[in-house]
């Protein structure tokens, strides 16, 4: 069985990953929901200092999704399968590389507002359509890259830099 994405929200701090595993796997409504918030359930962390968080709990499939001024990133440990289906170009509508989007090919770090409307689109856990938009059914792959809907747009990379396990937004 899948794990449910983590929603990770800026204003609490997180004492040690083993407390992340604890209280991130809480079960959760299982579809994306309309609104201001990402699907997943709500976790305790807060951004260092550095604007960083350590991603190195997750598991190829699963994702963190940071809360901070009122944007959500995500942070998806990308799977064997989602690399792969993110490689190709052929179903997207902007057609730019995976290599031109990602910094480290097991991780995809972007902004989950749709940019049709700005509805928080909500993690499928598909290979080939990870990304689902509640309001008007856009879809993106593995890359953020836009394969269908009302989007015309990829969804937008944040600057930040990935060393090891450790994002920072700058």
């Amino acid at each position: 069985m899948a794990r449910s994405p983590i929603v990770v929200d800026r204003r609490y701090v997180l004492g040690t990953s083993a407390a992340l595993v604890g209280a991130a796997f809480i079960p959760s409504v299982a579809q994306a929901q309309r609104g201001s918030e990402p699907s997943g359930q709500l976790a305790a962390l807060e951004l260092d200092d550095n604007n960083a968080v350590d991603v190195q709990v997750l598991q190829p499939g699963e994702m963190i999704v940071v809360a901070t001024a009122g944007t959500y990133y995500g942070i998806l440990r990308r799977t064997i399968e989602q690399i792969e289906a993110a490689q190709g170009t052929d179903a997207v509508r902007v057609p730019v590389k995976d290599g031109d989007r990602v910094k480290d090919e097991n991780y995809l770090v972007a902004d989950l507002a749709c940019p049709h409307r700005g509805c928080q689109v909500g993690y499928t856990n598909k290979p080939d359509m990870p990304f689902l938009c509640p309001c008007h059914r856009s879809s993106f792959d593995a890359s953020g890259r836009v394969l269908g809907g009302a989007s015309r747009s990829n969804l937008a990379i944040p600057n930040y830099e990935i060393n090891g396990s450790v994002v920072v937004f700058s």
